[in-house]
């Protein structure tokens, strides 16, 4: 349970800063301002914060100022795909062929429920192959229509922040399991490079080419996963 750390004042109404951890805190608050408190609670300059008019819909992306992206049409580039207006609680699921991480993460929570030893084992062969394949990239596979989209990709590097949170989740995981200080200085390494790449005024974005904060990234599950590695050593996770 996280304490307390007092009460902020946002808006017309009043919210309890949680006292969260180092990762955490270095994802949220930077250069000692904390712009992204107030929104990730539901509780901004108006009043709404996050929250949009009643019956209370999130909005679906953020500026880095924090303010909303209002509905607007497509844009160019990868702009087209930017979700604008207020989020759909059913969207419309638009993914890509392949799922390693999440495929690494599903044999470590095989594990922690069945504690069969083929299932660590095949965790062990999914963590060669996530280090062998460092540094943390955009794949081949939509390399050159990403790059095209997001011209300052291949400048800035790095992955987008769902692959970061899922390696660091499966570390972490791995971690617990095998007590190897490999593995969580591991997950410390990858939490240290996304928050390097994707911290930008006081905010995580998606990926560091982007100028906007956009859930599909995946921003919530590298958040969810900077939590796990500050937490105690054993436990569920709900990061899927």
């Amino acid at each position: 349970m996280l304490a307390p750390k007092g009460p902020v004042r946002a808006g017309p109404r009043r919210v309890a800063m949680p006292r969260l951890p180092c990762f955490a805190l270095r994802a949220l608050r930077a250069a000692g301002a904390a712009p992204a408190f107030p929104l990730l609670l539901g509780a901004g300059p108006t009043g709404g914060g996050a929250l949009g008019p009643p019956p209370g819909r999130y909005h679906a992306a953020l500026r880095l100022d924090g303010t909303p992206v209002p509905e607007a049409a497509k844009g160019a580039g990868y702009d087209r795909w930017m979700p604008t207006g207020h989020a759909d609680t059913s969207p419309t699921a638009m993914f890509s062929y392949e799922f390693p991480l999440a495929a690494a993460q599903t044999t470590l929570y095989a594990y922690e429920l069945t504690r069969e030893p083929g299932m660590l084992a095949s965790a062990r062969r999914w963590a060669r192959g996530v280090r062998g394949s460092m540094a943390p990239a955009i794949g081949r596979r939509w390399r050159k229509e990403a790059f095209a989209a997001m011209p300052d990709a291949g400048t800035l590097g790095g992955a987008y922040a769902d692959g970061y949170g899922r390696a660091i989740s499966f570390f972490v995981h791995l971690y617990r399991a095998t007590s190897d200080a490999a593995d969580l200085r591991m997950a410390r390494t990858l939490a240290d490079e996304a928050l390097g790449r994707l911290q930008e005024n006081g905010w995580v974005k998606g990926h560091a080419a982007k100028s906007y904060d956009e859930t599909t990234d995946g921003v919530g599950v590298l958040l969810e996963a900077l939590l796990e590695l500050d937490s105690p050593p054993r436990g569920p996770s709900i990061v899927m």
